[in-house]
């Protein structure tokens, strides 16, 4: 990635048309603070950059579900995402604050090409639940065993695993998504035969 930014409704005349704040990359963690009053606050991380998306790698930019927050509620009216469906979600922030950090699982599986391991592909996790629109969270690539694995707060999450292609040539590649599943501990989600998605 080469950039994220801090979108949401946070009572400003400027909400969602601007960025509340600008994240920084501490690690492989990206940062940002800011002060706000007592109250609860819908927001989304803006993330450009995507090393997968061939001519668009450096302009690709897609809303992100903080993958750290396990509150999810609709995106209010009036922001751009209720705009493009209402079931879109927004992470839900709590102000004050829990001074503890909202625990996070490992989501594992293996993507399949018949009885061999699918290197290289797409792995996406995604906000699924029956009450909002499936929502990228994260997304990382499988290993030379077609495992891959991904971080989530508590909450209903599935995987897509999309042929390699999918960000570099899109509208070419098709994906596979594991059915949903409520994650209150580490979850595996076993083989899944991506096949159907060359």
């Amino acid at each position: 990635m080469r950039s994220v930014e801090v979108f949401g409704a946070f009572g400003r005349s400027d909400d969602w048309a601007r960025p509340f704040a600008a994240m920084t990359l501490d690690g492989d963690t990206w940062r940002a603070t800011g002060e706000l009053p007592v109250g609860t606050y819908s927001y989304v991380f803006r993330a450009v950059g995507d090393a997968l998306a061939g001519d668009a790698s450096s302009t690709l930019s897609r809303d992100v579900h903080d993958p750290a927050n396990l509150r999810s509620g609709r995106c209010p009216v009036g922001s751009p995402l209720a705009a493009m469906s209402e079931r879109n979600p927004c992470a839900i922030l709590f102000v004050p604050q829990s001074e503890a950090a909202a625990q996070r699982f490992a989501l594992t599986g293996r993507a399949m090409l018949g009885a061999v391991p699918a290197a290289g592909w797409i792995a996406v996790v995604e906000r699924a639940s029956s009450a909002e629109e499936p929502f990228f969270v994260d997304r990382t690539v499988t290993g030379a065993d077609g495992r891959f694995t991904l971080s989530v707060a508590l909450g209903s999450y599935r995987v897509a695993l999309s042929n390699p292609t999918a960000l570099s040539a899109p509208g070419t590649a098709r994906s596979l998504a594991t059915p949903s599943a409520f994650v209150t501990a580490a979850h595996e989600f076993g083989d899944v035969d991506v096949t159907g998605a060359r």
